[in-house]
């Protein structure tokens, strides 16, 4: 009677442990399907924008994030510069990133977190030195390529 009953437990302990494998193996693969899904192409764009241009150097990306720029961010942006121009068409940049002198990059790298909202319009999460900083930003897309429409700094 042992001997049978040991059997029957063992086998029920198998037959348990074959469909948890299952289980575990179609929850880690719907997982790797979510994981392998597209994300917004918006929030890429958003997040390359500001780790390679508004949180890096502003210099070498300058002329490619101009050409990103509709009409309207573009004067929103030259409307927004405070100082004297000295040359050229100058922009507020850093109304992007909405920080005082001497901005802790590093935490608000670290920080950055881009959020659909809809209508195009994106909220860009960071903290800088302790202090949560939002940008809400607009992107349109004209032949196959996003384009800042307009922001919104608070």
């Amino acid at each position: 009677m042992k001997k049978y009953f040991i059997a029957c437990v063992c086998a029920f302990c198998l037959s348990v442990s074959s469909q948890a494998a299952v289980l575990n193996t179609s929850s880690m693969a719907s997982v790797q399907m979510q994981n392998s899904q597209p994300k917004d192409a918006g929030v890429q764009f958003l997040k390359t924008f500001y780790l390679r241009f508004i949180l890096d150097d502003m210099q070498q990306m300058a002329d490619y994030y101009t050409k990103r720029l509709t009409a309207n961010a573009r004067k929103k942006l030259a409307d927004d510069y405070e100082y004297d121009c000295m040359q050229g068409e100058c922009l507020a940049w850093w109304m992007f990133s909405n920080t005082g002198q001497d901005p802790d990059i590093n935490s608000m790298r670290r920080s950055l977190k881009i959020t659909p909202v809809g209508k195009g319009w994106y909220n860009v999460n960071m903290v800088d030195a302790g202090n949560p900083i939002l940008v809400k930003v607009k992107l349109v897309k004209k032949n196959k390529s996003f384009f800042i429409d307009d922001y919104v700094a608070q």
